[in-house]
């Protein structure tokens, strides 16, 4: 028989995984690069960003400005440009959403 509070830690511990499987899924639909638009393209690493134009641009995305994020980049791309490639490459696509990406750092505006 389970005492009381081997019990309530494995409750806590079902809770806990619920939401964090709950909210992963909320994140990945919330950030997923959408199948025609803007993206935000995130290195992960060094080596990513000094790669990140040319992976970019090879994959028949137009170029719209510099990100938010130090060594990002803003395109325009549908969902021709490969996701798992450029995770590959050590870029993270996501979605960019006109609040964190309204003004690029060039002085760019979005379309």
């Amino acid at each position: 028989m389970e005492s009381s509070s081997q019990g309530k830690l494995r409750l806590a511990v079902t809770i806990a995984l619920q939401l964090g499987v709950t909210l992963g899924g909320l994140a990945g639909i919330a950030f997923a690069p959408p199948a025609q638009g803007r993206i935000l393209l995130v290195p992960l690493t060094a080596s990513a960003e000094a790669r990140l134009p040319a992976s970019a641009l090879g994959h028949d995305a137009v170029l719209l400005g510099s990100g938010p994020i130090r060594g990002s980049l803003v395109v325009m791309a549908g969902r021709d440009t490969p996701t798992w490639t450029m995770l590959r490459l050590g870029v993270l696509p996501v979605a960019a959403f006109s609040a964190g990406c309204g003004q690029f750092r060039d002085g760019l505006t979005p379309a």
